[in-house]
């Protein structure tokens, strides 16, 4: 349960201090511009602007090693609910939280605006990480639902690196990490190594030694003829434990 008030309260913090931080480096044309539009469309702007530097944010998170290794706190679930959403590593947080909104601060949007929009798409996280069976299929190339970010939760080769978007799916389709296969259903949620459970052991994982690990089954991977498994090679020390995109450990 740490984490349901530490994540929320650690973003907040990171986009008030960034907020005076950056105030007096902000695009004044641009600003001004931004001074000027309704309230309304303020909040909308820093909607777009938040949820565009979030999937980059989130895309980076698991395509950098060391960024991984804090992401993975997330992704260590293997249960997917509601409070899933909130399981976060602090400097994980800090970071999408600060890269998310540089952009947004230096077009002249007020915490105020911003805190208002990453309410949103921080509520719409606990839906999308909910256990419900919705499909919600008219949705499906709009706005993220459940069961298009469950697949990004999943154990399988063929989703991972994909669906990083939090609420638009328009930024999955442009920048090509749409991924909704019509024909099954997620299953199989986490990462390829164990976490610790606790709170305080999550912390601290990320900067341990890295140990060796089995290497990780896969439900879709072709197996030798004459055989029932696949004769996977156990991974090396970095395979098992850094992010590698889609060749080795969890990536998704």
């Amino acid at each position: 349960m740490m984490h349901v008030w530490v994540s929320p309260l650690l973003a907040m913090a990171v986009i008030t201090v960034l907020n005076r931080l950056l105030a007096p480096y902000r695009i004044e044309f641009v600003s001004s511009w931004v001074a000027g539009l309704p309230g309304l469309v303020q909040i909308a702007l820093a909607f777009c602007c938040l949820d565009l530097s979030d999937y980059w944010t989130h895309r980076i998170s698991h395509t950098v090693p060391w960024l991984w290794r804090f992401h993975a706190v997330h992704h260590s679930s293997r249960h997917l609910d509601w409070l899933a959403s909130r399981r976060g590593h602090p400097i994980d947080i800090t970071f999408a939280t600060a890269v998310s909104s540089t952009l947004a601060t230096l077009f002249g949007l007020d915490a105020i605006e911003m805190g208002i929009a990453i309410l949103l798409i921080e509520y719409w996280g606990f839906v999308i990480h909910a256990n419900v069976s919705w499909r919600l299929k008219w949705l499906d190339r709009l706005w993220v639902t459940p069961e298009y970010h469950h697949w990004h939760h999943v154990r399988d080769r063929a989703a991972y690196d994909k669906n990083f978007g939090n609420t638009l799916v328009l930024w999955d389709l442009l920048f090509g990490s749409y991924y909704m296969p019509q024909d099954r259903r997620p299953a199989d949620y986490g990462i390829d190594y164990d976490l610790p459970t606790d709170y305080f052991g999550q912390i601290v994982d990320p900067f341990l030694p890295r140990r060796k690990a089995a290497a990780p089954t896969r439900e879709n991977e072709p197996t030798s003829a004459g055989s029932e498994t696949s004769a996977t090679p156990p991974p090396t020390e970095a395979e098992a434990f850094q992010r590698q995109p889609v060749a080795a450990g969890r990536s998704a």
